[in-house]
């Protein structure tokens, strides 16, 4: 019987060294800031054979803190390139444009050529006239970048 009394104490003891030298080791590491909320939990309650022992369990890192998803730009005003007069064929490019916190086009980039330069600059110039409703990052506006597929087709009918 006093064999049990002592493990159980042994035990309880070690789970405690252990739990407080993962948190020293945490902090040691910088993986714990003071930005970090912590939650305290229920009181673990440990019944040897003729005592009771209460024993409160470390805080842990609240759960919470995981960044928020982000809700991609919607476009709400678009303007329609021009087909330049100087091109007789087609051709489909991909655009990224950044758009600000605000919804506006900052900036407008050739991610993939249509392999022809008036047709490059016409679909840059009209994406970068478009509005948008900006991203967002819980309540947040965040500026981001939006791809634009564009293709230019001839009608030979």
């Amino acid at each position: 019987m006093l064999i049990k009394k002592l493990s159980l104490v042994n035990v309880s003891v070690l789970v405690v060294l252990i739990a407080a030298g993962i948190f020293v080791w945490n902090i040691s590491k910088n993986t714990v800031s003071s930005e970090m909320t912590f939650q305290a939990t229920n009181e673990v309650v440990v019944y040897p054979e003729k005592a009771a022992a209460k024993v409160r369990a470390l805080p842990i890192p609240n759960i919470s803190a995981v960044p928020l998803p982000i809700v991609p730009p919607k476009v709400l005003f678009q303007v329609l390139p021009e087909f330049p007069r100087s091109v007789k064929d087609g051709g489909a490019l991909v655009l990224r444009a950044l758009i600000s916190s605000s919804g506006d086009v900052d900036r407008v980039e050739v991610k993939s050529s249509s392999g022809n330069g008036s047709l490059d600059r016409s679909a840059a110039s009209a994406i970068s006239r478009w509005k948008f409703s900006p991203a967002r990052r819980g309540a947040a506006a965040i500026a981001s970048w939006f791809e634009i597929p564009v293709r230019f087709e001839v009608d030979n009918r």
